[in-house]
């Protein structure tokens, strides 16, 4: 299923559903009078005790559920109100940054040490919420991550701070412009809200900022034509694990086999829920792909290049994974049709012209690669991934 949502559906589905889309922060005349009587390195980024904006600005993802005013004191942490959130779909929430409207303008975090929130855990097991930023909006239902964080929620009460990581975020983004804080729960693919399925409040997130600035640069190097190898532990940041399925860096001779390249690859098992339905369960991020030695190639070098990867399929069956190369704005794609062999490794191929000539302006706009997937068996099916890289005609 494609991860680019169309938001007038979305809006159509929020109107029946009494779902909610509030504001990140209150207007500019009561976030002044709160930070009166904050220390000067804090700001209230929201409170959730008024509609307007509060409950407002906020966007969400089709299927995501629903986000609703709390006025239950025991899910209160500060104030008369929360904000509820019933997550029972899949996808994302995330607080804007900024506001012509509503006249508010916190994009720049260059000062911005942490995000500090209060976040409610009815349920009575331990449950996952990763929080990250959001750079470049470029539609209503797109935008791409940066630094994002998983946090485990114990029962009741969590004080969560996500903390920035320059040397995380300045690879896909700009410190100077973060448009958004986003939100992603545990997909449950549920899609109706009843009095069992998880839910979680959430209370006074503020901002608390550092006198020094960060440091712009970014350390990162990648190998001679490296793209992804998942030999480095920061890699983990920038692919995308769209459905919350079991993926993890693993090392392949823990199970039986070698990896293509290094010591470790990257494990994905597909579930057993057969939905019929298309899913990206697999993507890199194109802002990484860009820094990559693929978004640095002369004309020459990339008329001979061709983007490689292994598979190793260790189910019982081959079946069909779709590689998409999208543009940098998701606007257009080129797709192939993949078989990995089982039990053994599979090289595939692609020269980028061949995308140039399919899809015109890929060579200045290089975007996201994506690995989509047909949900349509009851049993589990194991896929390693290795060695992403570039390869040349002699």
């Amino acid at each position: 299923m494609k991860r680019i949502i169309k938001n007038i559906f979305a809006v159509i589905l929020l109107c029946v559903s009494g779902v909610s889309v509030f504001a990140c922060t209150p207007p500019a005349n009561n976030n002044n009078q709160n930070q009166q009587n904050q220390k000067p390195n804090e700001v209230l980024f929201a409170d959730f005790e008024e509609w307007a904006p509060d409950f407002q600005l906020c966007r969400i993802s089709n299927y995501f559920g629903k986000v609703s005013m709390n006025t239950d004191q025991k899910y209160v942490h500060e104030g008369k109100r929360s904000a509820r959130i019933d997550p029972v779909g899949s996808g994302w929430m995330y607080f804007s940054t900024f506001s012509e409207t509503f006249g508010y303008d916190y994009t720049d975090f260059t000062h911005v040490d942490s995000v500090r929130m209060e976040m409610y855990n009815p349920q009575s097991t331990n449950e996952k919420v990763t929080v990250g930023l959001v750079y470049e909006p470029y539609a209503l239902d797109q935008f791409t991550r940066a630094g994002g964080k998983e946090f485990t929620l114990k029962p009741g009460w969590n004080t969560l701070n996500y903390y920035i990581e320059p040397t995380l975020v300045n690879v896909v983004a700009s410190l100077s412009d973060i448009r958004g804080i986003y939100m992603i729960f545990d997909p449950l693919f549920l899609y109706e809200i009843t009095d069992t399925t998880p839910r979680y409040y959430l209370d006074t997130i503020k901002l608390r900022y550092r006198e020094e600035a960060h440091t712009t640069e970014s350390s990162f190097e990648f190998g001679a034509n490296e793209i992804m190898n998942f030999e480095k532990f920061y890699e983990s940041n920038f692919y995308i694990n769209e459905f919350g399925i079991d993926m993890k860096i693993i090392k392949p001779t823990d199970y039986g086999i070698n990896a293509t390249s290094g010591s470790k690859a990257l494990r994905m098992v597909l579930p057993a829920t057969a939905s019929g339905a298309w899913r990206y369960y697999f993507e890199i991020m194109g802002p990484y792909i860009r820094k990559s030695p693929l978004g640095n190639l002369t004309v020459e070098e990339f008329n001979n290049a061709y983007f490689c990867w292994d598979v190793y399929n260790g189910g019982e069956s081959s079946y069909n994974v779709v590689a998409i190369f999208e543009n940098a704005k998701a606007t257009n794609e080129y797709k192939i049709a993949t078989f990995p062999e089982i039990g053994k490794w599979t090289t595939f191929r692609v020269k980028l012209t061949d995308i140039e000539e399919a899809m015109p302006g890929y060579r200045e706009n290089v975007g996201s690669f994506v690995l989509s997937i047909l949900d349509n068996q009851n049993v589990e099916r194991e896929l390693i991934l290795d060695n992403f890289r570039l390869e040349f005609d002699s």
